[in-house]
C-alpha cells in the first residue's frame, strides 16, 4: 500500500505538470504576425529586453560574468513593401514585455503605437482542472490569421534635424531622451545622418548613467547605419573603457570573496580534523572575543606597563647614584671605611647597571686603597 500511494503522488503530479504546460508552449512560439501600414513603413518592439549573456554585450565587451543588467531599448521587426505589407516573426511574449504595443515608424509621420490582435489561448483550456494555473497561465496569443492594420499615422510636424536641435536644447532627461528618438525615426534610414547623432547621445546619457548595456545596445544600432563614423567609435572605444574597469573592480571583489571563503574552508578542515583526532570525551571549545574591546585592552595595558617600568628605571637610578655616593664618603674619609659593606655595595651597583645599562661609575672597582 506504501509503495503504491507513492506512485499515484507521482502520476499526480506529472498529470499536473502536463496540464499547466500546455498553454505555456504556444506563449512561447515565434508568431507569424501579418501587417497592413504605410509603404516601407518600420515596424519596432518600443521596449525590447536586451540581455547581457545573449546579445553580444558580455562576449564583445568582455564584460565580467556578474555584469548581468538587461536593456530596454526598440528592437526594428522588419520594413513594409511598396504596397504597405509586412509579416513580422514575433512571441507573445516579446510583445507582452513591451507594453502590448509595436511602433510604426515613417519619416514625415509620428511615430506611433500600436495594438496587434491577439486570440484566446485554446490550449490553456486543458488547466480548467487546475483552477489557479489557468488562472496564472497564458491564455492569450498573438493570432496569425488576422491581418493589423496600422496605417493610420499622422504627418510630423517637425523634421529629425528639428528633433534634434529641441533634444539638445531640452533641460530634463525623459524630454531629452523621447525627442532624441523621435529624430530617430524621422530618419530611419539615417539619409540626414541625424539618426546615428542621436543615437550617440542617447549612448552618452546612458554611459552618464551608467548603464553600460543600454549604451552597448544603442552604439551598435550606429554602427549597422555608420560603420566608419568617427563620433561612433570614440563613443564605442569610450564604452569599452569604462566596461574594463568595471569588470575589474567586479574580478578583484570576487577575487577577495574567494580568497575568504577558501580562508575559511582550510580553517573548517583544520578544526575537523584536529576534532578527529582527539581523545573521546575532550571538547575544542572555541572563544569569540570583541577585536576592538581586545586591542583596547591591550593598549592599556602596554600603557601601563610602560609607565611602571620608566618609574622603576627612576627609582633605580637614584639607588645607583645613592651608592655612588657612599662609596665616595667612604673613599673621602666622610664615614668610615667598611671593607664588607664597600663590596656589598659595588655588587648592587653592577646589578643595577646591568638591568638598565647605566653608564658605569669608576667607584665600581675601587678596591678600598685610599
Amino acid at each position: 500500500m506504501k509503495y503504491i500511494s507513492k506512485i499515484q503522488s507521482l502520476v499526480i503530479i506529472s498529470f499536473t505538470i502536463l496540464l499547466t504546460g500546455c498553454g505555456t508552449s504556444k506563449y512561447w512560439e515565434t508568431r507569424n504576425v501579418k501587417i497592413k501600414t504605410l509603404p516601407n513603413a518600420c515596424v519596432y518592439l518600443p521596449e525590447y529586453k536586451h540581455y547581457p549573456k545573449f546579445d553580444g554585450f558580455q562576449a564583445e565587451m568582455g564584460a565580467h560574468k556578474n555584469m548581468t543588467k538587461t536593456a530596454r531599448f526598440y528592437k526594428f521587426l522588419g520594413q513594409a513593401d511598396e504596397h504597405g505589407n509586412i509579416v513580422i516573426k514575433i512571441g507573445s511574449d516579446d510583445y507582452k514585455q513591451s507594453g502590448k504595443r509595436v511602433l510604426i515608424a515613417k519619416a514625415g509621420y509620428e511615430d506611433t503605437k500600436f495594438k496587434l490582435k491577439r486570440k484566446f489561448n485554446v490550449s490553456t483550456l486543458f488547466n480548467i482542472l487546475l483552477p489557479p494555473a489557468f488562472i496564472f497561465d497564458h491564455y492569450k496569443i498573438l493570432s496569425q490569421k488576422k491581418i493589423n492594420k496600422l496605417d493610420n499615422l499622422r504627418k510630423s510636424p517637425h523634421t529629425s534635424e528639428e528633433y534634434y536641435e529641441m533634444a539638445e536644447n531640452a533641460s530634463k532627461k525623459k524630454q531629452k531622451t523621447d525627442l532624441y528618438k523621435k529624430a530617430i525615426f524621422q530618419d530611419v534610414a539615417n539619409l540626414k545622418g541625424d539618426k546615428v547623432k542621436a543615437l550617440n547621445q542617447l549612448a552618452l546619457m546612458a554611459m552618464d548613467e551608467k548603464e553600460w548595456n543600454l549604451a552597448y545596445v544603442i552604439l551598435k544600432r550606429a554602427k549597422l547605419y555608420a560603420p566608419n563614423d568617427r563620433f561612433t567609435q570614440e563613443n564605442w572605444d569610450c564604452l569599452r573603457g569604462f566596461v574594463a574597469q568595471v569588470s575589474a573592480k567586479k574580478a578583484r571583489r570576487e577575487q577577495r570573496f574567494n580568497n575568504a571563503m577558501a580562508v575559511m574552508n582550510t580553517t573548517a578542515n583544520v578544526l575537523s580534523a584536529t576534532a578527529s583526532v582527539m581523545p573521546s570525551g575532550n571538547s575544542v571549545s572555541i572563544t569569540y572575543e570583541d577585536s576592538s574591546a581586545s586591542k583596547s585592552v591591550k593598549k592599556k595595558s602596554n600603557k601601563k606597563s610602560s609607565v611602571s617600568d620608566a618609574q622603576n628605571e627612576r627609582n633605580d637610578r637614584r639607588t645607583y647614584d645613592n651608592y655612588v655616593d657612599q662609596l665616595s664618603r667612604m673613599k673621602t674619609g666622610l664615614d668610615q671605611y667598611d671593607d664588607s659593606n664597600r663590596r656589598n655595595i659595588q655588587s648592587k651597583m653592577k646589578q643595577l647597571r646591568a638591568k638598565h645599562n647605566f653608564p658605569k661609575n669608576e667607584l665600581e672597582d675601587w678596591n678600598g686603597s685610599k
